[in-house]
C-alpha cells in the first residue's frame, strides 16, 4: 500500500481533520528548517507561523489546550 493511502486510512480511523503535509522530497522540511521529528507547526489562517513544537507533545493535556487557544485567539478590536 502506498504511504499516502496509509496516512489517509489512519486519518479516517482517528477522525483527524487537520491538514497534513506528506513531504516526499523534503521541500517543506527545508523551507521550515526541520532538523528533527516529530515536529509540529501552528499556522494561522493567513499562513503566518504562530508556534513550533519539537518532539512529542501531549495534545490532549489541559496546558496544551490553553496554549493553542491563546495562540489562535483573534486580537481584540
Amino acid at each position: 500500500m502506498e504511504l499516502k493511502n496509509i496516512v489517509k486510512d489512519f486519518w479516517k480511523e482517528e477522525n483527524i481533520t487537520l491538514p497534513v503535509v506528506l513531504d516526499k522530497f523534503g521541500k517543506v522540511s527545508a523551507q521550515y528548517n526541520v532538523r528533527s521529528h516529530p515536529v509540529k507547526f501552528l499556522i494561522d489562517g493567513q499562513g503566518k507561523l504562530m508556534a513550533t513544537g519539537l518532539g512529542y507533545r501531549d495534545w490532549d493535556s489541559e496546558e496544551m489546550n490553553k496554549l493553542v487557544n491563546i495562540l489562535v485567539q483573534k486580537p481584540q478590536a
